[in-house]
């Protein structure tokens, strides 16, 4: 660690964690931490202990950035560390921070190191790390010293690769084992990370014919053609004023002419917005990074530049403008925002997702170490085909037949419990052993499933799942009495975030209280969730299957009833239901509003009221709000479209 700071838990244990899996035999290992939670101090304090014992250390990076950034680190606590990256070539130092690009050109004559720490480790399948590893262990054997194996560690926040369907496809090839993982929600329980909390804005915008690359993410040509439209952008634009016009933000686009369009768009409606890439001038781009990192500059747009290796505490929003099928990015995505920053009051990053991919975006997920070169991996990474047996990665639902495919869609029949669908990210394929359970001639119509997305929090405690509409957030639970219970957190116009309790009984009046007022989001959502379980309300299960199927035929007919502006045909049953008990409860709060009102009425006109008879007296009637009119109707100031004798009177 930096001199004067002290080492955090996890980092400890992590330590240790690789000494005894050294001990045990292992030789290449790896460490996973989510981003903000200190892994290149880790790396560095770990590559300075083995190189004061002796050892010479290589540590490989993928961009000029992380070379600066970690060779800072190290020199902090040890002087003899070398670069390999560009002109540079400091190969014989102890320790040595190098650019995979840059060591491959120079891997004849290289010298053997003891230990290889990788960072961002989930490249290191690709052939330029694997050539670079193997001239290192070639060395290291020629050179007949105290070991002929070389130490390989891995670090990274995201310990897999991404099967383009948002899966996971294995490091395994490279990698022995995962030794010590310390994840998001362990780092945010933990107070090392901020927690995120995630608005999804439907743009309507469809990418199901955007092609797919053999890389599994989509042709980046083609995907920008599709979504870098100037509608699309004066819309995130005005969805960041709307939402986090306080806040410090990263947006990711899909190409660099995206990312100018983007943030030109931005400025266009008074936002401080600026693009960022590789190929721009140094001196401007590091202007422009170093302006934000010190909270000058209130937006940066960039491709993936700010993806790995980018430390900016005061980002406190980030806007998914960049639809991906790679889990690896998503994740990376988020993981920008979450760092602590004290100084500005930060307790969480807002995260307005555009993407409309119809992906996921989980932040949970575990590190793969299955080997993508074995018989078993080779076949995951294929498309599934009818006839196929899997199981589920998650639930013990014995092996199911895989009966429709359609694109990500896959539909499966579980014979042990009745017809279940789920998409490609929770199956893999059985193994032989596996396959003896089912026949294969199975035949079922169904569905795609897609998990309704639970906001921050939900997850880690089951407790109530939040859903957020309009600016409005509801959490709904059931009693033995088969009520309803509704929790609604709305924001006043003074800024307080109001909190009603709702009782929805199948049979019956709703009825609505007033339960508590808050300046603060997150004590009224703790408050909101505590009436639920002080009126006896059971915990839903939010992975029923019924909540990933589509909404049903009459869903969408409340829905539309109702007038939602919403897509309905890609909205999932569990999204329909907590839309649906939402709005009953908000019709539930009106009527409450109205008949407390009533009961004290004021017969004075309000200053709105005023300024409406005004408009109407000068012949704007047009320009006077629904609501207003019938307040001066109610009150005899109004007959009609005419003023009264009462009405007149006031102005």
């Amino acid at each position: 660690m930096p001199p004067g700071k002290s080492p955090r838990k996890w980092q400890i244990e992590a330590t240790n964690a690789v000494r005894e899996a050294v001990r045990a035999g292992c030789w290449s290992m790896v460490v996973e931490s989510a981003t903000g939670t200190g892994k290149g101090s880790w790396l560095a304090g770990f590559a300075v202990k083995c190189a004061r014992a002796g050892w010479r250390v290589m540590v490989r990076v993928h961009r000029r950035e992380l070379v600066e950034d970690l060779t800072a680190r190290i020199r902090e606590l040890y002087e003899d560390v070398g670069i390999v990256q560009g002109a540079r070539n400091q190969i014989l130092a102890r320790v040595v921070v190098a650019s995979v690009p840059s060591l491959q050109s120079r891997l004849d004559g290289i010298p053997p190191f003891d230990l290889v720490i990788t960072d961002e480790c989930h490249h290191a399948t690709a052939p330029t790390y694997v050539r670079t590893f193997e001239a290192i262990e070639a060395a290291q054997r020629a050179a007949g010293g105290r070991r002929d194996k070389v130490l390989h560690i891995g670090c990274t926040a995201t310990g897999f690769r991404s099967d383009g369907n948002g899966g996971t496809v294995g490091i395994g090839s490279v990698f022995e084992m995962l030794v010590y993982s310390y994840g998001i929600c362990e780092a945010i329980a933990d107070g090392v990370l901020v927690p995120p909390r995630a608005i999804k804005i439907e743009t309507h915008l469809s990418v199901a014919d955007v092609r797919v690359t053999s890389g599994g993410d989509y042709d980046e040509s083609e995907l920008a053609a599709a979504v870098d439209t100037p509608e699309r952008n004066r819309l995130i634009a005005q969805k960041y004023l709307e939402h986090s016009a306080d806040r410090q933000a990263l947006a990711f686009a899909v190409d660099v002419a995206h990312a100018q369009h983007l943030a030109e768009a931005m400025r266009e409606e008074g936002v401080d917005a600026h693009a960022v890439w590789g190929d721009m001038p140094t001196i401007e781009r590091e202007r422009l990074i170093d302006g934000f990192t010190a909270g000058r500059v209130q937006v940066l747009v960039s491709r993936d530049l700010l993806f790995e290796g980018f430390n900016a505490p005061r980002c406190s929003a980030l806007l998914r403008a960049r639809p991906t099928r790679s889990m690896v990015i998503a994740v990376q995505m988020v993981g920008r925002g979450l760092r602590l920053c004290p100084e500005i009051g930060k307790t969480d990053c807002l995260v307005l997702d555009f993407a409309d991919d119809g992906v996921d975006l989980r932040l949970d997920v575990e590190a793969d170490m299955t080997d993508p070169s074995g018989p078993l991996a080779s076949r995951q990474q294929r498309p599934f085909e009818l006839g196929d047996l899997v199981q589920h990665r998650v639930d013990a639902l014995g092996t199911g037949a895989v009966v429709e495919v359609e694109g990500i869609r896959t539909v499966v029949r579980w014979p042990k419990h009745g017809d279940r669908t789920h998409g490609r990210p929770e199956l893999r394929l059985a193994t032989e052993d596996e396959a003896e359970e089912v026949a294969v001639d199975l035949q079922v119509a169904g569905v795609t499933e897609y998990r309704l997305e639970l906001l921050p929090g939900d997850r880690a405690d089951r407790a109530v799942g939040w859903y957020l509409d309009g600016g409005i957030w509801s959490a709904e639970a059931k009693t033995a009495g088969d009520v309803s219970l509704v929790c609604i957190v709305r924001q006043l116009a003074s800024g307080e975030w109001s909190v009603w309790g709702c009782r929805l009984p199948r049979r019956g009046k709703p009825t609505a209280r007033r339960v508590f007022a808050s300046r603060d989001l997150l004590q009224a959502r703790t408050t909101g969730r505590s009436w639920i379980m002080r009126e006896g309300g059971r915990v839903s299960d939010w992975s029923a299957p019924w909540r990933s199927k589509p909404a049903s035929d009459a869903q969408c007919r409340l829905l539309r009833s109702l007038r939602v502006a919403r897509d309905l045909r890609s909205m999932t049953a569990g999204e329909a239901g907590c839309l649906i008990s939402s709005l009953r409860a908000r019709q539930a709060i009106r009527a409450e509003i109205r008949s407390s009102r009533s009961s004290r009425y004021d017969p004075t006109p309000s200053p709105a009221m005023v300024a409406g008879l005004r408009a109407i007296a000068s012949g704007e009637i047009a320009a006077v709000r629904a609501p207003t009119l019938a307040g001066l109707r109610r009150r005899g100031l109004l007959r009609g479209e005419e003023l009264t004798d009462a009405g007149r009177a006031l102005i």
